[in-house]
């Protein structure tokens, strides 16, 4: 029987093409493991207008039950909010729940109500709506200096290149949580050297339930900067779940 499939989701403005290196890092320690794109980001075409919240939950409960057992759910940034109401909804399909340097909401949250209670002068700041208001989107040079300021720098200038506007409604919508997540055994990845979510908000979120903790040292970005040591450091925090 093959190990645990590990299903990984992108945060803001990313795609399922910045967990590469490192479904290829866990591959090669002989795990399985897949990426997707949320609904308006990376590769896929949904209107912006069309997303929101529920159809990123949507999109993570659809590849479990696609994936037809349950998996290690492993969130980036934002996207441990619609990770985090996936697995409330149906702890039976995850297994383990990994954050990494990503927000834990708690019921009645927003995605901007999270990012709004940050220091001033981070990420949120940053956002710039686009004209038609559906998205937000980050100066290149920003990108770069909040998520990839540890990266190589020709990884960091591809991986600017590729990101996508934010579809506005997942960062304004409502996460609902259901109290069954008390269920789902949590780990949480903190970077210490984040330069969009502060460590000490970091550390805030790790304690919002009763999680396992790794700290490592590095930016926003280790899927990027580090895919070998990050996919260690991943399996680490698995077994202890």
């Amino acid at each position: 029987m093959r190990s645990r499939p590990i299903l990984l989701i992108h945060g803001s403005m990313h795609g399922s093409w910045c967990w590469r290196p490192t479904i290829a890092a866990l591959e090669a320690r002989g795990r399985w493991a897949t990426a997707i794109d949320m609904p308006g980001s990376g590769d896929d075409m949904t209107p912006l207008g069309e997303v929101g919240m529920a159809s990123y939950v949507d999109r993570i409960r659809a590849t479990v039950t696609e994936i037809g057992e349950p998996v290690t759910l492993v969130a980036h940034s934002m996207g441990g909010l619609s990770s985090t109401v996936a697995a409330s909804e149906t702890p039976e399909q995850v297994a383990a729940l990994i954050y990494v340097a990503a927000l834990v909401p708690n019921d009645g949250e927003t995605a901007l109500s999270i990012l709004g209670a940050l220091p001033p002068g981070g990420l949120s700041s940053r956002l710039k709506p686009t004209r038609d208001g559906l998205a937000f989107h980050l100066e290149r040079s920003d990108s770069i200096d909040h998520f990839y300021k540890d990266c190589d720098e020709v990884i960091a200038a591809d991986a600017a290149s590729r990101l996508s506007p934010q579809p506005s409604g997942p960062m304004t919508d409502t996460v609902r949580v259901a109290p069954s997540i008390g269920l789902v055994s949590s780990g949480y990845v903190l970077t210490r050297d984040d330069r969009t979510l502060p460590v000490a908000q970091q550390r805030q979120f790790s304690v919002r339930r009763s999680m396992e903790t790794i700290e490592i040292d590095g930016g926003h970005s280790p899927f990027l900067s580090d895919p070998g040591g990050f996919a260690d450091v991943l399996l680490a925090l698995e077994m202890r779940l």
